[in-house]
This record gives structure tokens, C-alpha cells and sequence, in this order.
């Protein structure tokens, strides 16, 4: 196999959260809303991409427009009063942060299941989600 066609092949072949924080294969999803979209689409975050179907892979597409969509109805994500904070052209901050299901809620009970919700490291961030729901 050349050695292109074999870089592409890997970078297609990596874990979801990892995929969906690459800019280069979908701009604009950053660490909320790649924990939002897997537990919509009910995916594990550490699951390899080459494993989806086609369901999965449409799930998936559907769940990142979804929280995108919902980010931006609600005024994007406000997480606290730091100088990086989001706020919008007049300074106010967005009102998405309490419509979230798994971001920053480790320990808490699953919205879905009730199951007290997973947190671990994936590409250096931190990442929450359901065991029993994602799988």
C-alpha cells in the first residue's frame, strides 16, 4: 500500500472523540459538542470510526448537526467568567450550557439511564459519557 493512501486509511481508522476534535475532517465541533453528538447518537467515544455501519455513521451525522444546531439556538456555550469564556457580539453569555446531557456532568446521573456518568482522558480532554448507553 502506498504511503498516502495508508496515512489516509489510519486517520479515518481512529477513535470518534479524536476524529470529531480533527478540524481538518469536521471544522467547527469542538469538546462539548463531540461529548453532546456521541451521546445523542449513543456511540462510545474511544469506539474505532472504521467499525461504524452505516446506521451508525448517519446517527452520528445527524447527532452533530443536532447539538450544533441546539448550541446555536441556545446561544452558543458559556462555561464560566474567564477572559476565553464565549459571549456573543454584545457580550452577553450563551444559555446552551444548562441544556447539556453529559459535558461536565462526571458522577451525575445519565439523563437516559440514570447511571452515574463516566469521565476520562481522550486526546488530552476531557471526555464524559455514559458506559451503559454508549457503547
Amino acid at each position: 500500500m502506498r504511503g498516502s493512501d495508508q496515512r489516509k486509511r489510519q486517520k479515518k481508522n481512529r477513535g470518534l472523540k479524536v476524529l470529531l476534535l480533527d478540524q481538518s475532517f469536521v471544522a467547527g465541533v469542538g469538546n462539548i459538542y463531540a461529548d453532546e453528538a456521541l451521546f445523542e447518537a449513543r456511540l462510545h467515544p474511544e469506539r474505532r470510526s472504521s467499525s461504524l455501519s452505516m446506521d451508525e455513521r448517519e446517527a452520528l451525522y445527524k447527532a452533530v448537526m443536532k447539538v450544533i444546531r441546539a448550541g446555536v439556538r441556545n446561544d452558543g456555550t458559556s462555561l464560566g467568567d474567564g477572559q476565553g469564556n464565549y459571549t456573543d457580539l454584545n457580550g452577553a453569555s450563551g444559555g446552551h450550557r444548562e441544556k447539556v446531557k453529559v459535558y461536565g456532568r462526571a458522577g451525575q446521573p445519565c439523563v437516559a439511564c440514570g447511571q452515574p456518568l463516566q469521565k476520562t482522558q481522550i486526546a488530552q480532554r476531557t471526555t464524559v459519557f455514559c458506559a451503559h448507553c454508549q457503547k
